[in-house]
């Protein structure tokens, strides 16, 4: 018996993680690897285990109140236990707020929960700090573990998961996006063989004041795929004297933080170039951390983590977004063919449930060259996750005006989106217009240095133009031709 819990939820809290099954069939009856964490099992395992126990940390009487209320509900009705509504339900009767959000707000945004299969490709990160050896050692960084895989929907609708392989050209940025760092070996090209790789980038001479400690931002493109996790280098401590706990604020690089424990404790602490880090607070035991981030010339915003404490060790790494992890976005889609993009990206992996549209009559596609068919477009249902910096094709029966949750992509200034030989489909990952004449977009090649649209053509990396599609006229060069209907 064992109990699986990270301390690193709030960075390892992402889409992958969603499936209807910890044991997909094809993966089944192989060996328990934790070296390669067994594909997705390991993270599947900790971060399950962790949520619920966020739960528990919220009223320590939440699963006997559960259970009395599911059995009282199951023998009425014995299909209780396969209704995940009757079951989300039951479980708001019970505990209707979590971490200071309402339990359905905070369930939609906790990935591990999501039962649904969305098929396709697709890459997780798991993270964790790896310490300086001594307080005057400066090999302070992280070890990221790349999990790559297709999910595909088996006759008995499972979610079977298949390994994956390519080359992860890791991009990593400073705090302020403006400086891409290049921190040797890590830099280059990491195999991801058989589903998994792995990189430990070390956080030295990346500049700043104070030297070497700043948020990060790690981008690792595989394919078509890409994820993000930051890091706040130089914040976790040493071996011999780890902080008690860390973190990054995404969205604001500077302002206090009041960190509030349930001991009654707390201290005050300083944010700067994205990140924090401070001894203190409870010695072995849970705690409803209460964090108060004032951002740099803004009001003061107020964030709950239910975490485990131990002294010198489970050290919590947060995740602060400002002003909060979730936008909701309206948007008139007009009917008939268009190309679309959303500048969010949702808590469903079902485009049906995002858009609000019955699945039967959904019509979305995406241009892939990476197709093994000479029909190179994939259609829903059999779309990988939305990854906002690409595009879709879209053909609704009317006009169309959904309101999509989902986590903010504005706060992240640079998106790094992969593409491959030929045609691939894009489209504005924020909530506002690109430039694409400026310097709003920038290529990088083969992990190099990032350069304007303009040189990458001269450079022969990119075709010239950028092609949108306008209801009116067609197939239009939006860098040369203005049209209000793209």
């Amino acid at each position: 018996n064992g109990f699986y819990y990270t301390p690193y939820y709030d960075l390892l809290n992402q889409p992958a993680l969603g499936n209807n099954t910890f044991t997909p069939p094809t993966k089944s009856n192989r060996a328990f690897s934790p070296t390669t964490l067994s594909g997705m099992l390991i993270p599947r395992l900790q971060m399950s285990s962790t949520a619920w126990l966020k739960c528990y940390i919220e009223n320590p009487n939440f699963f006997k109140q559960f259970n009395a209320a599911y059995f009282d509900v199951d023998s009425a009705n014995v299909s209780t236990a396969n209704d995940i509504t009757a079951l989300r339900s039951i479980v708001r009767g019970v505990l209707p707020m979590v971490e200071a959000q309402p339990f359905d707000q905070w369930y939609e945004q906790q990935f591990i929960l999501d039962t649904s299969v969305t098929p396709g490709p697709k890459l997780y990160v798991a993270v964790q700090p790896t310490f300086p050896s001594n307080t005057q050692g400066d090999d302070s960084g992280a070890a990221a573990f790349l999990v790559y895989y297709n999910t595909s929907l088996t006759p008995a609708g499972l979610g079977d998961e298949t390994d994956l392989s390519g080359i992860v050209n890791p991009i990593y940025w400073d705090f302020t996006f403006q400086n891409r760092l290049f921190l040797g070996f890590a830099s280059d090209a990491v195999p991801v063989t058989n589903g998994f790789g792995t990189v430990a980038p070390f956080f030295t001479n990346i500049g700043g004041t104070p030297k070497d400690q700043m948020r990060i931002a790690m981008d690792f493109p595989v394919n078509r795929e890409y994820a993000r996790v930051y890091f706040p280098a130089g914040q976790t401590g040493t071996v011999a004297a780890p902080n008690d706990f860390s973190g990054v604020v995404v969205g604001a690089d500077s302002g206090s933080l009041r960190v509030q424990f349930d001991s009654g404790t707390g201290q005050t602490l300083t944010v700067a170039q994205g990140e924090f880090g401070g001894q203190g607070g409870p010695t072995n035991a849970f705690s409803r951390d209460v964090l108060v981030l004032t951002p740099a010339g803004a009001s003061a915003i107020t964030y709950q983590r239910n975490v485990f404490h131990r002294k010198g060790a489970s050290a919590p790494i947060f995740k602060l977004v400002a002003p909060g992890p979730t936008d909701t976005l309206t948007h008139v889609f007009q009917a008939g063919p268009q190309m679309i993009s959303l500048p969010i990206k949702p808590l469903s992996g079902d485009m049906a449930k995002v858009l609000g549209v019955k699945p039967d009559s959904l019509l979305l596609a995406q241009y892939r060259q990476d197709l093994n068919s000479t029909d190179k477009y994939q259609r829903y249902p059999s779309l990988p996750l939305y990854q906002p910096g690409y595009g879709l094709w879209s053909s609704f029966n009317s006009n169309l005006n959904p309101t999509i949750s989902g986590l903010r992509t504005d706060v992240d200034k640079d998106i790094s989106v992969p593409l491959l030989f030929g045609w691939n489909q894009i489209g504005s990952p924020y909530n506002a217009n690109l430039n694409v004449v400026s310097q709003d977009i920038s290529v990088s090649y083969l992990g190099g240095d990032a350069v304007t649209l303009s040189e990458a053509v001269t450079n022969g990396w990119v075709a010239a133009g950028v092609t949108g599609f306008s209801a009116s006229s067609g197939y239009v060069d939006i860098i040369t031709t203005v049209d209000p209907l793209v």
